[in-house]
């Protein structure tokens, strides 16, 4: 798969250089997105959960086009669940929903998984899906967290079982970054606090 994952990056990268310059390339172990500067999203590799966003849940070695007007990209690499926001500010998610991830409401004993981009929230700056907890960074700075939180991930103060599935708002106010592993996440707001 290495070889044809380079192949397909070139293509895109080179191919077609003077029409798609790649603003941002994420890459996981089993799967590749690419984002275009004119907002063009292309995903290809494993799709067992349809976390390529292309409405299938068949395996691509080439670039598959998913959707436009997108500003950056997300996903995690155990929770198969994808994110991207769009220069407007909408965070649309797809792939797999278990423990919420998706930030849909569904059900998160009896996950579905769905091989579509949907809206869930606008007035959106940045996303970040991780280990099985996913977040989101409004326009305004205020942080959305939800998922598993079984060690206290999703921010509401509890753990153990603990599972959000819809994004829980206002964890922090005035937030610059957040990044974060498996079971754990530091935010760094604007005024240089670090939480952890």
């Amino acid at each position: 798969p290495s070889n044809v994952f380079g192949t397909a990056i070139k293509d895109i990268v080179s191919g077609k250089a003077d029409t798609y310059k790649v603003n941002q390339i994420c890459l996981l172990k089993d799967r590749v997105y690419v984002v275009t500067d004119g907002g063009m999203l292309y995903s290809w590799g494993s799709n067992k959960s349809g976390q390529l966003g292309n409405n299938s849940t068949d395996a691509n070695y080439t670039p598959q086009f998913i959707m436009s007007d997108v500003d950056s990209v997300t996903s995690s690499v155990s929770g198969h669940a994808t994110g991207a926001v769009t220069k407007s500010g909408g965070l649309y998610t797809w792939g797999n929903d278990r423990y919420g991830m998706l930030g849909n409401s569904n059900n998160w004993i009896f996950p579905n998984s769905r091989a579509y981009p949907k809206e869930i929230m606008d007035g959106i700056q940045s996303a970040y899906f991780k280990g099985l907890s996913s977040s989101a960074i409004s326009k305004d700075g205020s942080l959305y967290v939800w998922g598993y939180g079984y060690y206290g991930e999703v921010g509401n103060g509890s753990s153990g079982i603990n599972v959000e599935t819809t994004p829980q708002p206002n964890i922090l106010n005035d937030v610059l970054s957040v990044e974060y592993g498996d079971y754990n996440f530091c935010v760094l707001t604007k005024n240089g606090t670090l939480y952890t």
